[in-house]
């Protein structure tokens, strides 16, 4: 989720009594915004609390799952920062809520620098639970360590650390300037403070590009390819048979052996079959949704005067707005689409997660049924108030009739 970029951030010159102002919404980008972007990011937020609810156990904290639910932490993260960070952004300009721009002002550079922070992070958790997934495949036992429970925990919170090191600088990359006698949406400016260094933007590139992007990306790639070796050459091994090098008359000998195998050794097999396939298309996603990323933030820092990109007056071209803005909904894409990862390739985790939704599905139809039957007291309780009002009504029209004879007959007696 490239927030520098998607917003278009307005940069103030010293001269300028006023800044230039805000990057207009059309129809088409506040829809992007609020019609696609924004509901993406509600169902990501509901899925992953879903996997929290699901991760969190005693006995999954203890196991390789604990990855799983540190990284639907930050997934939820990088979904509910899209929400205050975009949207009321979009809203703001385009509706010209001038108070609601000054409330965005407030905590943009605080999201924004939390959203580098958590996206880092969450890719590594990626990385971290496919290296322990290839340690216990490879069975390397000098590093077993990091396949205990104290090794698990040791990992997240060095990991976290680092990512904590290297992306602190992003809340410093710009400073917010306001000018009180401007008028609405010239008044707030993101003047680069950091990025001002030649080296610190060439720091900042690198770190997106090698060590969130390249990195990652080379590590999952090569660990997943050798877990997926690995697991076969144990078939091999414990049957102890060696199929030459490309001769396929053996294959009918090894679906035999395959299906004598005992239930326990088949359970353990499909296990770790589906835990791989699980981590690979996990890895799969997440290089799908940020390859486009990894393409416009080289061009970005490599064809600085790229007329596809940028105007003569350096101002962002509709194509760089759009592409930006698409970016960062692929992101809460692939934050939303690890439950449906779970779901098609692991049958343990689909019946687990039928299971939750089920009993989030029975809770949501009492609170109704609760709800309903509230309201159906509420209503009794108001024809009952309004029956007597009624009545009081009647009885009080009677009595004045009443008093209104007494009076007339008094009065033909006199007369």
């Amino acid at each position: 989720m490239d927030l520098n970029a998607s917003t278009s951030l307005a940069i103030s010159t010293e001269n300028d009594e006023c800044f230039p102002k805000s990057e207009a919404y059309d129809d088409f980008r506040f829809a992007l915004v609020a019609y696609v972007g924004s509901p993406i990011a509600v169902l990501g937020i509901f899925s992953n609390a879903i996997l929290i609810k699901l991760f969190y156990h005693k006995k999954r904290l203890k196991t390789p799952t604990f990855y799983l639910f540190v990284l639907a932490i930050f997934d939820t993260l990088i979904c509910a920062i899209y929400l205050p960070f975009f949207t009321i952004d979009a809203i703001s300009i385009y509706y010209d809520k001038v108070e609601l721009s000054r409330i965005w002002h407030s905590y943009a550079m605080p999201l924004y620098g939390t959203s580098r922070v958590v996206q880092f992070a969450s890719t590594y958790m990626v990385v971290c639970a496919t290296l322990e997934r290839f340690i216990a495949v490879a069975n390397l036992k000098r590093l077993a360590y990091i396949g205990s429970i104290h090794g698990r925990y040791l990992t997240v919170g060095m990991t976290l650390l680092g990512v904590f090191i290297l992306r602190i600088p992003a809340f410093f990359d710009y400073r917010i300037e306001h000018n009180e006698n401007c008028p609405s949406f010239q008044d707030y400016s993101f003047t680069p403070w950091l990025m001002v260094a030649e080296q610190y933007r060439l720091f900042n590139f690198y770190v997106i590009c090698f060590l969130h992007i390249l990195v990652p990306f080379l590590l999952l790639l090569v660990l997943n390819i050798l877990i997926i070796a690995l697991t076969k050459k144990k078939i091999y091994k414990n049957h102890k048979f060696r199929p030459p090098g490309h001769n396929f008359v053996h294959m009918p000998q090894l679906s035999l052996l395959l299906r004598k195998e005992s239930r326990g050794s088949r359970a353990h097999r499909a296990e770790l079959r589906y835990a791989t396939r699980t981590m690979v298309m996990i890895t799969f996603t997440y290089l799908f949704c940020n390859l486009f990323n990894v393409i416009i933030t080289v061009m970005e820092h490599t064809f600085k005067h790229n007329t596809l990109m940028f105007n003569e007056d350096g101002s962002s071209t509709k194509f760089y707005t759009y592409t930006a803005d698409l970016i960062s909904i692929t992101v809460t894409v692939n934050s939303f689409a690890r439950v449906f990862v779970y779901f098609f390739c692991n049958p343990q985790f689909r019946f687990q997660l039928l299971n939750v939704a089920s009993q989030w599905w029975k809770c949501c139809n009492s609170s109704i049924t609760v709800l309903n039957g509230w309201n159906h007291c509420l209503r009794i309780l108001g024809r009952d108030k309004e029956n007597a009002k009624r009545q009081s009504l009647q009885a009080t029209s009677v009595l004045n009739l009443a008093n209104n004879t007494i009076s007339s007959s008094k009065s033909t007696l006199y007369v």
